[in-house]
């Protein structure tokens, strides 16, 4: 941006109460800070990968792109206290995120808290990422939260581990949480294949918090999907039809829609040049010299 006279310090020059968030992938200083970033790359420096993975010096990349995401939550949350802010000082000020620290933010309270604690007599838990194991069956699997000793009583003999019940490692939530590597095994390997559905059925009746474990091509039909009308279908000019996630959030109850398409790149240039002030002529002229795009709708 500095190189197309759009930095920070001349923008703010003009226009003191703008608020200037500028994204980079690894900081403004170090030995990275000028090196391209991208999803991947944040992943691996953040350490997501190695938490992703099943071994201890094992690495795997998380299949969406959460570190764009997170940065973009961060960016919003940022930009929105900056203009709180300003409501109050009538001062905008510049914001510096970078890709990294965000993600290494996102990432520390549950990823890294068996490392937070530094002093000797630090009570010792498991990563957080030995907290996540899917209770598989031959016909799918269910996510469980075992959390509480009445939530284990449930569990162990229903995958056909009674006899654990017994046992100090599972006696406890410090035993487990001191040692839930070992108790994931179990849940990893059940003795019993009672399948989905019964797994489903038992644990709710337990008050086990559980839910059955998707697969995509069930995602639009589920009928607890369904019920609080997440999804939305529509029609574009430039897309065909749509199927997309409404905006999360109701604001005094009521349902958001975005069932209106993002302009194509370049669809809108002409209406942005003229309210900046640009005549028809000069537009025309920077269309035909290839300056500016314009891109027509099919």
């Amino acid at each position: 941006m500095d190189r197309l006279g759009l930095g920070s310090d001349v923008l703010r020059k003009i226009n003191p109460k703008l608020v200037y968030v500028a994204v980079s992938g690894f900081g403004t200083q170090g030995p990275m800070a000028d090196k391209p970033a991208f999803d991947h790359v944040i992943q691996g420096m953040s350490g997501l990968t190695n938490l992703q993975s099943s071994e201890d010096n094992g690495f795997d990349l998380i299949r969406t792109f959460i570190c764009d995401k997170v940065t973009s939550y961060t960016v919003c949350q940022a930009a929105t206290a900056a203009l709180v802010a300003r409501a109050t000082t009538g001062e905008g000020q510049h914001i510096d995120i970078s890709m990294l620290h965000a993600c290494l933010a996102f990432m520390w309270p549950d990823g890294m808290m068996h490392r937070t604690l530094k002093d000797d007599d630090r009570f010792e838990m498991s990563p957080g990422a030995d907290y996540f194991q899917t209770l598989n069956f031959s016909d799918g699997a269910v996510a469980v939260a075992a959390l509480t000793d009445s939530h284990w009583q449930a569990v162990l003999p229903l995958i056909g581990y009674p006899e654990l019940l017994d046992m100090p490692l599972f006696s406890s939530i410090a035993s487990r949480m001191t040692n839930m590597k070992e108790v994931s095994l179990v849940l990893k390997n059940p003795r019993l294949d009672i399948g989905v559905e019964k797994a489903v059925a038992a644990l709710k009746a337990a008050d086990v918090p559980c839910a059955p474990c998707l697969h995509q091509d069930e995602i639009e039909t589920n009928d607890q999907i369904q019920a609080i009308d997440a999804l939305e279908t529509y029609v574009t000019e430039a897309m065909g039809k749509l199927t997309v996630p409404r905006p999360p959030v109701q604001f005094d109850g009521a349902m958001a829609s975005q069932a209106k398409p993002s302009p194509l790149l370049g669809e809108q240039s002409r209406e942005v040049l003229s309210e900046l002030g640009w005549d028809h002529a000069s537009i025309d002229q920077l269309i035909s010299s290839g300056d500016v795009v314009v891109t027509a709708l099919p």
